[in-house]
């Protein structure tokens, strides 16, 4: 139980890692499309949400990968046992 944990959090943080930057991109270009120019400054005051958001992100993926891939695992299975 202790492995399975920590092999979540570790995929958890690396999806984090991912997330954070790619989530930051597209708001800053989402404003530079509406026309909002922010300085670095400005920027930083939306840190807070948008490591949020990358969080909820990677929660989803570390909660839907295993259960994506334990689909996918029973669907061979189930071929095999026919064939």
């Amino acid at each position: 139980m202790k492995k399975t944990a920590i092999i979540f959090l570790i995929g958890f943080v690396v999806c984090l890692l991912i997330s954070v930057p790619l989530v930051a991109w597209a708001v800053r270009v989402e404003d530079e499309d509406s026309g909002i120019m922010k300085e670095s400054k400005e920027r930083l005051k939306d840190m807070p949400k948008v490591i949020l958001a990358a969080a909820v992100i990677s929660i989803f993926w570390i909660l839907a990968i295993p259960l994506y891939i334990s689909m996918l695992v029973e669907k061979i299975r189930g071929r095999k046992d026919k064939g």
